[in-house]
Order: structure tokens, then C-alpha cells, then sequence
């Protein structure tokens, strides 16, 4: 009748509905690092509600509302928490006396043309966690996100589709080792328009064109002139073209991603002013056995190397040239991750078991 548009929370991107993986991937490429198939797939996109709390729905009129809270308090359908009588949202004048019922998630599927993409990463990178494989680490979800909005954008300019037309997400593979994952990429228009077909066919130009967009750039993590736009803005800052652009080389070339210095400086800076402020005696950049150590700590008599590596490898699994000179020479070691020391310092803090309440 002319009324406003009211907006009740967002769905979430569509994802790909737990389906069996398909029996034959229509293409292997880079040695086995990257597998295709392309065809018809259900999708769901889900509304949460404001807050994430839901909606109530009555059953009678079907008469719809946002679940009571902060960011939305005017409810019609209940007071105080108790089912009341309310207008009918159809028949004008009239009430309704159904019982409201709920919270709901709102929830749509639907059939398109997607393009399923399994990455599978060799040792030494790992995108899962050690002790929980189907988990994926937090630098492995970022450089996932990161790629897929890439690849998006490149399709999108490369074979001249509507960047509205096209989107995708990121899934653990169930039951994967901590070297799986899959990305995928699916037509908006419902029923599919074969754009995501297009994508599969032209698949290795398409990389090609993702690894420049991610490259020629000089931002920090990212930017409007690279992977972010409006339509991602929500993930924005979880967008970074470096652990992508990592991510995207291996898969193509097998490269093992490494930590500039620079980049590795910038990655200290948070933990050099815990230091200081916390009067702990550290010595950046020093040699010892012939090998340049990122910092050095002595925490009441204790001598600790720390040395820094790129979040999607596994020091463990590839040893750095300051991690054999510690054991050779009998040094503490701590491995800490370019990601964790920049994003979740507590827990790189942590790592290096300092005495509690200790000052220098």
C-alpha cells in the first residue's frame, strides 16, 4: 500500500548447502593444488534478525518482526515479552488474534550455476589448526576471503560481467585435514545465468588476472583500489591482498610464502612497546652462530629467540635458519606468526611465558 521500506537486519552472503562432494572434478590444475567442477548447486541465504536475535512470526496472519531488543524495541506482536492482539498486514481494519511464535531465523534457498573450487595446500602450509583440523585458523579464513573477493573482481573485468552478477564465499572441507579447503563462486541470478560456468572454462586467465589485482598495489592490507568495494564493505576489515596474493602463488607455483623484514618489523612494533613499557630487556636484530635472531629477550636471567614466520606456514614443519642455530646452541625458542603478533598480541604475549607481574 505504499508503505516505507523497513529494514529488519541482512542476510548473510549465500552459502552452499551441505551436499556430497561431487563424484568427478571436471579439471585438476597445478599439480593437483587446485581442482574444478562447475555445474547446478542449492545455495541458502539466511536473515538473522537484528542483533542476531531472531524474528517472531505469527502463524495465523504471517505478520513478521524483529525480536525485541537493543537496535529494535517497537513491537507490535508482543509486550513485555506475552503474545498480543495486532493489525493484520494485509486485510486493512483488521485484527489478528494469532499467537506470535518464535524467534525464527529467516531462511531462502535456491538453485545456480556455481564454481567449486577445492584448494589443497602442501606441507609446510597449513590452513587448518593442529589440534582441531576442520577448524580453520584465523590467517587462513582472511587470506580465504580475500581471495575469493579477488577472484570475483578479476572474473568480473576479465570476461566483462557485471560485477553484481557474480559473487562467492569460502567452506572447510568436513572431515579435512588441516590442507583443505574449498571456494566457490555462484551466479546472484537465480537459477543461474552461466557466469560461474564461464569463470571454471577461463579459469587459469582468471588467476592469472587475480594474482595482478592483488599484486600491483600498494596498500597495507587493503583498499578501494584493490579487492574492497561497496558491496564487500561489512568484511572489510577482514580483507588482506598480501595473504591472499601468498595463498594464490602457492596454489599456482608452489612457492612457501616467507616474512619480508620489513614486514616482519612492522610486525614486532606491538610487542617492542609491551616490552618496553613493561621494562623487559630485549635486543632486536642481533647475530649469534652466524644467523641474524629478530629479537632477543632476557627475562630475569632467561634467554628467549624469538623469531617470526608467515601465518599460513608451519615452522614446525619448515625450520627456519634461527630456529636450527637455537637448538644447535641450546637457545629458548619462540616461533611467533607475522598474523597473531599484529592481530591478537595477548596471545603472542602469552607465548612467551613471562613471569607474571614481572618488571624489570
Amino acid at each position: 500500500r505504499g508503505q516505507a521500506i523497513t529494514y529488519a537486519g541482512m542476510t548473510d552472503r549465500a552459502r552452499l548447502e551441505l551436499q556430497d562432494p561431487p563424484d568427478n572434478w571436471h579439471a585438476e590444475l597445478y599439480g593437483g593444488r587446485l581442482r574444478i567442477w562447475t555445474g547446478s548447486r542449492q545455495l541458502a541465504v539466511v536473515n538473522k534478525g537484528v542483533g542476531d536475535r531472531g524474528f517472531r512470526v505469527c502463524p495465523d496472519c504471517g505478520r513478521s518482526e524483529p525480536e525485541y531488543g537493543p537496535g529494535f524495541t517497537q513491537t507490535k506482536l508482543t509486550k513485555a515479552g506475552i503474545p498480543v492482539q495486532h493489525r493484520h498486514p494485509l486485510q486493512q481494519g483488521a485484527i489478528c488474534t494469532g499467537i506470535a511464535d518464535g524467534p525464527f531465523y529467516l531462511g531462502h534457498r535456491f538453485p545456480t550455476d556455481a564454481l567449486l573450487i577445492r584448494l589443497n595446500v602442501a606441507s609446510p602450509l597449513r590452513l587448518g589448526t593442529a589440534t582441531t583440523p576442520g577448524l580453520l585458523s584465523r590467517a587462513a579464513r582472511m587470506a580465504l576471503s580475500s581471495l575469493v573477493e579477488a577472484i570475483a573482481l578479476a572474473a568480473s573485468r576479465e570476461l566483462q560481467i557485471d560485477e553484481g552478477e557474480l559473487s562467492g564465499w569460502w567452506a572447510p572441507v568436513l572431515g579435512a585435514r588441516t590442507d583443505e579447503a574449498q571456494i566457490y563462486l555462484y551466479d546472484l541470478l537465480p537459477g543461474g545465468a552461466g557466469y560461474a560456468r564461464a569463470v571454471g572454462q577461463s579459469l587459469e586467465t582468471v588467476l592469472e588476472a587475480t594474482e595482478t589485482l592483488l599484486a600491483n598495489c600498494d596498500c597495507a592490507q587493503s583498499c578501494y583500489k584493490c579487492i574492497r568495494h561497496y558491496g564487500n564493505n561489512y568484511i572489510h576489515a577482514s580483507l588482506d591482498r598480501h595473504l591472499a596474493l601468498a595463498l594464490l602463488r602457492h596454489l599456482r607455483e608452489g612457492t612457501i610464502p616467507e616474512v619480508p623484514v620489513g614486514d616482519r618489523t612492522r610486525a614486532l612494533h606491538g610487542l617492542d612497546e609491551f616490552l618496553m613499557l613493561r621494562g623487559i630487556p630485549a635486543e632486536r636484530n642481533t647475530t649469534s652462530a652466524g644467523v641474524e635472531i629478530p629479537l632477543v629477550l632476557k627475562p630475569q636471567g632467561r634467554e628467549v629467540w624469538v623469531d617470526v614466520h608467515h601465518p599460513l606456514v608451519d615452522a614446525a614443519a619448515n625450520p627456519s635458519s634461527v630456529s636450527q642455530a637455537a637448538k644447535t646452541s641450546f637457545k629458548e625458542l619462540v616461533e611467533l606468526d607475522a598474523f597473531t603478533l599484529v592481530h591478537d598480541l595477548p596471545t603472542a604475549v602469552a607465548q612467551l611465558r613471562l613471569p607474571d607481574g614481572w618488571i624489570a
